[in-house]
């Protein structure tokens, strides 16, 4: 599991997609596009977009550490998941009023 400080530093990174830009096709279930810190070689990152042809515009973006597979950012846009009703460690105050949500 990764410090708060290791997150925050992870997240900050500026980060390019490895091998250039890339088309989200939103009609595809899902898209995985690899992201690279050419300063930082030990740390690969992965961002996936997945859509729902259920639901009219639905999209889950999740950005994780690929060596690791620990999530550091998860948005659902008209997504069905649901956070933790309690916190088993530390999180930051600015995420403690979307437990349970």
């Amino acid at each position: 599991m990764f410090s708060n400080e290791l997150a925050r530093k992870l997240m900050n990174l500026p980060k390019e997609i490895e091998g250039g830009p890339k088309t989200i096709n939103l009609d595809d279930s899902k898209t995985r596009i690899f992201l690279i810190n050419r300063d930082e070689p030990e740390y690969n990152f992965l961002w996936e977009v997945t859509a729902n042809k259920k639901i009219s515009f639905k999209v889950s973006l999740h950005a994780q550490e690929d060596n690791t597979k620990e999530g550091l950012l998860r948005i659902d846009y008209k997504g069905g998941h649901k956070n933790p009703e309690s916190v088993k460690h530390a999180i930051p105050d600015l995420l403690t009023p979307y437990i349970g949500h």
